[in-house]
């Protein structure tokens, strides 16, 4: 369900708004406190707080493992503060790993809650914070607790003197709008701008680094000292070690649990596919959303076959697709601009395609990323060619299997293109701007909204893979959340999987897309973690471990 998170600095009527926004959900909320008073000061605040509180409302008290007390059979619930259950968790003397741990938990709790659910938590920087070692700590621990939250949050709203103001979700357009001669300006900025900076400042998608947390080098080597107790020879189960190894490191936990895994697909329309770069019209795009949700594509079948959800997204489909339960309608425009002859779209476009992959995605265990969109392999192929320099003839494929003289015009067009734009390789913005897609831009949101949650990465093919460089140009710590599950018969995948320094679990000739090789490196990666939980150790076994050298 949703996801709020409500931030400002102390006694600026965070946690009053909170009630209000809870009350429109119906009368029976679950209010979460995290904080056990320890002084008369503190119990007098805690029992007016509970006075303020409808008595139809249920309260818990609970300083760890908070996730635990989203119960069942309530109409939304409240936690409030985490910031409080950082301070408890630093009292208790938990490690840094440990904090992002639970506060992962908490999150996807507050996800899987069958009702919405509202994180109160005070904005670090408004706070005065003293200056010894502990004090830094809790400011950074809180700080990055604080943007791993608003992440993946769907409504960031922070508190200003009693005055909400939205920094992401339900009415994203006050965001958005320019500052007037009315608005107040202090600092030389207009206070309305400043709540949501271009891409590049504080919330911004283009300075990830600090919600897409390192990998858990503990973790990973609980896991390797794991596989080297196993009934086998060292190292004897290859690439799956390997892969039980990462996934420690990226989830924190040995062994790992890829249970829950997800497929999302992107689908958005390709203005380039004009130039006549693809073997099927621009219409076959919403042809096949129909088929997804109807449940009879090659990834509907493969995602069954894994025990898989598929999530489907309209990000930029030409046409309109009549609405179905099960399509998320998310749409930046009708289809991007002829890269050819114009840039595929505004940074504004780009930014909001970003977004909405970071909107759409949703907590899981395992997250596989699929596309649809007639004309991608060519924007895909751009990508590639101006991320790592290569010349179009070098990156360019035969896409859905056109003929050479297609393929001709498919080299010619992203030679112009590249040529009229001259995309910054190293910018994952001017990638998109110039050549990209929203789907893509989509993707590599969903890249970086699974990163900030510790969630593993499965790159699809060629234009995931693509996807996959434009997120890493954001975030250069994506990359070490990244599976990449095949090599495309696309020549250029290799190129940019080279390029990411990923090796490609399955090499099956394909070149479908949609998320199809991603449904089945699935079945890999979820032996990699089998084994680590399954089987026996040398000394539960009763077996004898390889001699020592003597």
């Amino acid at each position: 369900m949703r996801m709020t998170l409500i931030t400002g600095g102390a006694a600026s009527g965070k946690s009053r708004y909170a009630l209000r926004r809870a009350q429109e959900w119906g009368p029976n909320i679950l209010f979460v406190a995290t904080c056990l008073p320890h002084d008369d000061e503190m119990r007098a605040k805690v029992a007016r707080h509970r006075a303020e509180r409808p008595p139809s409302w249920q309260t818990v008290e609970a300083t760890r493992r908070v996730g635990d007390a989203l119960r069942s059979g309530f109409d939304g619930a409240i936690i409030d503060c985490l910031t409080l259950l950082v301070s408890q968790m630093l009292v208790d003397a938990a490690s840094d790993e440990e904090i992002d741990a639970e506060v992962n938990e908490l999150c996807l709790a507050a996800r899987n809650a069958d009702y919405p659910v509202i994180l109160v938590t005070n904005e670090v920087g408004f706070g005065v914070v003293p200056e010894h070692p502990l004090g830094r700590r809790f400011r950074e621990v809180a700080g990055r607790a604080n943007q791993l939250v608003a992440s993946i949050a769907d409504d960031v709203v922070l508190v200003v003197c009693g005055v909400p103001c939205n920094v992401v979700g339900w009415d994203q357009r006050a965001c958005e709008r320019r500052p007037t001669d009315s608005d107040v300006v202090y600092g030389g900025s207009a206070l309305a701008s400043s709540l949501v900076p271009p891409y590049g400042g504080a919330h911004s998608l283009t300075n990830e680094r600090a919600l897409a947390p390192p990998l858990d080098h503990k973790a990973m080597g609980a896991a390797r000292r794991r596989l080297d107790m196993l009934t086998k020879p060292r190292g004897s189960l290859g690439r799956l070690e390997e892969l039980g190894v990462q996934l420690a490191g990226i989830t924190g936990r040995v062994p790992p649990v890829v249970a829950e895994k997800t497929i999302f697909l992107f689908a958005a329309d390709h203005g380039v596919a004009a130039e006549g770069v693809s073997a099927y019209p621009a219409t076959v795009t919403a042809q096949m959303v129909a088929n997804f949700l109807s449940g009879g594509a090659a990834i509907n079948v493969l995602a069954r076959q894994a025990g898989a959800s598929l999530v489907v997204a309209d990000i930029g489909v030409a046409t309109d697709i009549p609405s179905h339960p099960q399509l998320i309608a998310h749409k930046i425009g009708r289809g991007t601009g002829n890269m050819v002859r114009e840039p595929a779209m505004t940074r504004e476009q780009a930014e909001r395609s970003i977004d909405a992959g970071r909107t759409v995605f949703r907590p899981c265990q395992l997250a596989g990323m699929g596309e649809m969109g007639i004309g991608n392999s060519t924007s895909a192929a751009a990508i590639v060619a101006a991320a790592t320099g290569r010349p179009p003839a070098e990156v360019v494929g035969r896409g859905t299997g056109i003929d050479d003289a297609t393929l001709a015009r498919k080299i010619a067009a992203v030679g112009k293109a590249l040529a009229l734009h001259q995309p910054d390789g190293g910018d994952g913005i001017s990638l998109l701007t110039s050549v990209g897609g929203f789907e893509i831009g989509a993707l590599a949101g969903a890249m970086l909204a699974a990163a900030a949650a510790r969630v593993p990465i499965v790159l699809d093919g060629f234009i995931s893979t693509a996807a996959a460089l434009v997120a890493v140009r954001l975030c250069p710590a994506v990359k070490g959340y990244l599976i990449a599950a095949h090599r495309s018969a696309e020549k250029g995948h290799t190129i940019a999987l080279t390029e990411l320094g990923l090796r490609p679990l399955l090499d099956l000739e394909m070149r479908l897309g949609e998320g199809t090789g991603a449904a089945l490196a699935f079945h890999l990666i979820e032996a990699a973690c089998r084994t680590m939980h399954e089987m026996a150790t040398f000394t539960s076994a009763g077996v004898a471990e390889r001699k020592a050298a003597e």
